[in-house]
């Protein structure tokens, strides 16, 4: 159970820390810029709603689904959990790091700060761009990975 809290917790907090970084950056003006040769670009935006901007025009559904959601998911596998190997147990903590960081930022603001754009497809330019964040990436690698063992 120690390495499923530390890995909430660790994810929960690098989550908070990044996006606050994210905020400063954005008001020191170093934003939007593109790392990793070109393959990332990093620009803060406010999502008001879920994943994709979903539900951004119902903002009490927007703070109260996913965590409902979440604690259900948690609860509902919280018996497998208990006798789960050691990358489940990981998979579960990204995925309650996730969820909360994404909640609390909700919840404390009504919107979560989304940074990270999917790379550019050669020749397949886009219109528009999918930005999301530490929290976001923590809950669907988490979910796979407990999925496992």
């Amino acid at each position: 159970m120690l390495l499923f809290l530390c890995s909430a917790v660790c994810t929960f907090l690098a989550d908070l820390f990044v996006k606050k970084k994210v905020n400063d950056l954005d008001a020191e003006g170093c934003l939007p810029q593109t790392v990793l040769g070109g393959r990332v670009h990093l620009k803060r935006v406010e999502n008001p709603g879920m994943i994709l901007g979903l539900g951004k025009s119902h903002p009490l559904l927007v703070k109260i689904l996913p965590a409902v959601l979440a604690a259900a998911y948690f609860l509902i596998s919280l018996p497998r959990l208990r006798r789960a190997g050691a990358l489940s147990r990981i998979g579960w903590g990204l995925f309650l790091g996730g969820a909360a960081g994404n909640a609390v930022e909700h919840i404390v603001r009504g919107r979560v700060t989304d940074f990270i754009r999917q790379p550019d497809i050669p020749k397949k330019p886009r219109k528009t761009w999918i930005y999301f964040n530490l929290a976001d990436v923590s809950l669907v690698a988490g979910l796979i990975l407990s999925l496992f063992e």
